[in-house]
């Protein structure tokens, strides 16, 4: 992650990096605090389930002092920047907000992409700083999971969907949210010493399936058999907790997935089945973006903005996926960013790749301390 420097401490091999209780007071600071809230409100929805979190506006309170806090970081860290992920993650970021600036035709869309990516480059700038222990590496994904798991437990609770959330009450989203949490949970369950922590991530675990069976979003169905294999894969030899896996799955189809598999049952249409030729024609008209405006694409969030002058009254505005969404997170980057945006982007996820092979490639209990 970043510079998340496997600078961390590596541990003794005679010690426990998954504690036998949930964390140490010691690896409490503000930076994980800030982002630990931040994954509550975010992931766990809180400003949605709370009304009392919005009355008192604490995610505005909690991105103003997050900025504040990165911005110290960055005054008394100015070695930060010779990192090679941190300068391209910056660099990615500055160039989305200039061309934002400039291109973006909706005002209130452009302020939301200024005041989004404020709050994640502070909050990349604090975990970079304040994250330096595989304990307190542990202790953040463990927040960021039982946030998963609270936004779970009410979307199942309302049908799949989370209506009180302004981005999770879409089925697709909190599907590939909770999906995304699985590997973790699972892997975390294995290597956990502490039973009550083997509950809690047995839980999510759970939970996680559930919900993502009773929103019956197919997407997430792919994500979550993608999920389980990389779990079953991540993880040799344990033929009982993959049987148990296997047994978990089956019975929450048995009980809640009726649905979920009509909709599964859907996929072998193809592009005869409605949502499907509409996906398609949409994508399309991202693609006749990008053929138009090659280079720098039409602007930042600016698919909906151009959406009728290129679809000229083709789409039935009575469909349900006529949403002037391109449901295509790449096909909508490309046409709104163009060749220069992609290549940004991908520099980005180059660096992130390099992070990763220094990371599967070090061994925790070595000596060395490589910097990513």
């Amino acid at each position: 992650m970043g510079t998340l420097e496997l600078g961390m401490k590596a541990p003794a091999r005679k010690e426990i990096a998954f504690r036998d209780y949930f964390f140490k007071f010691s690896d409490i600071n503000l930076g994980i605090v800030l982002v630990g809230i931040f994954f509550l409100f975010d992931f766990g929805a809180f400003q949605g389930v709370f009304e009392i979190v919005n009355t008192l506006r604490f995610p505005f309170i909690l991105a103003s002092i997050s900025v504040l806090y990165a911005t110290y970081l960055i005054i008394t860290n100015l070695s930060e920047f010779k990192h090679e992920t941190t300068r391209r993650f910056l660099f990615f970021i500055s160039y989305f907000l200039i061309y934002s600036f400039i291109s973006t035709i909706s005002p209130e869309r452009k302020t939301t992409n200024f005041t989004e990516l404020l709050q994640y480059t502070a909050n990349y700038i604090i975990i970079v700083n304040c994250v330096r222990t595989p304990t307190q590496f542990i202790l953040l994904i463990d927040i960021l999971l039982a946030s998963i798991l609270h936004s779970s437990f009410h979307a199942f609770m309302q049908g799949g969907k989370l209506y009180d959330s302004i981005w999770l009450r879409d089925e697709n989203h909190i599907s590939l949210i909770a999906t995304m949490g699985i590997p973790f949970a699972y892997i975390f369950y294995n290597e956990s010493t502490s039973r009550a922590k083997k509950i809690c991530y047995l839980l999510c675990f759970c939970f996680y399936i559930t919900v993502t069976l009773v929103a019956a979003s197919r997407g997430g169905g792919l994500a979550l058999a993608a999920a389980t294999l990389l779990s079953m894969r991540l993880y040799r030899n344990k033929k009982m907790r993959n049987l148990f896996m296997v047994v978990i799955a089956v019975l929450l189809i048995i009980v809640f997935g009726a649905k979920f598999i009509y909709e599964m049952g859907t996929l072998k249409e193809g592009t005869r089945e409605g949502t499907a030729s509409s996906r398609i024609h949409l994508w399309g008209l991202a693609l006749e973006m990008f053929y138009d405006h090659p280079i720098i694409g039409v602007g930042p969030m600016n698919y909906t903005e151009r959406f009728p002058e290129y679809d000229r009254g083709r789409l039935n505005p009575e469909h349900p996926e006529f949403k002037y969404a391109t449901h295509s997170t790449p096909m909508q980057w490309l046409a709104e960013t163009g060749v220069i945006g992609t290549m940004v982007f991908l520099l980005l996820q180059a660096s992130l790749y390099r992070n990763w092979k220094v990371v599967k490639l070090h061994d925790p209990y070595s000596a060395s301390k490589p910097r990513l």
